[in-house]
């Protein structure tokens, strides 16, 4: 045995329905901006590491070999792994604890990196490489010597 089903009746209560258009007055109230945010100049703040990492400039190349005339051609060069700190992230986290950034490095300080675990990235600026703090092998701390005459 089948068992049929009536079709669904709908019945439309609402008392008021807005079918009328909009009047002159309201339609002219709707204006079109004048820019759009294509439009619009953006200025970003500077880049900004997080976690643990710090933005390194890295020196230049060695394009002679330890202060002889001897070129060192381009295939065999390797990429320095010293250079300074540009801007850091604001913690690091050891062990579950939070520590400021500050009291390890700053912007400024000369640092030696390991060649690995390391991601060069292309800003306005130039190439700059990122790099985590737990992978910075020495740190030269940058301090101005300020002579009295």
């Amino acid at each position: 045995m089948s068992k049929q089903h009536e079709p669904m009746e709908v019945i439309d209560r609402r008392t008021k329905l807005d079918t009328e258009p909009a009047s002159e007055e309201a339609q002219t109230l709707v204006l079109e901006p004048e820019l759009s945010l294509v439009d619009i100049d953006r200025v970003y703040d500077d880049p900004l590491p997080i976690f643990d990492r710090v933005l390194i400039r890295r020196n230049a190349e060695a394009t002679t070999f330890a202060g002889t005339s001897f070129f060192i051609p381009e295939s065999a060069r390797k990429s320095a792994n010293r250079g300074v700190v540009v801007t850091t992230a604001k913690f690091y986290i050891v062990e579950g604890k939070s520590f400021p950034m500050k009291e390890l490095v700053v912007p400024g300080d000369i640092v030696t990196f390991s060649g690995f675990n390391t991601e060069d990235i292309e800003l306005d600026e130039g190439t700059f490489t990122l790099c985590s703090v737990f992978d910075l092998k020495l740190i030269e701390k940058c301090h101005f010597k300020l002579g009295v005459s």
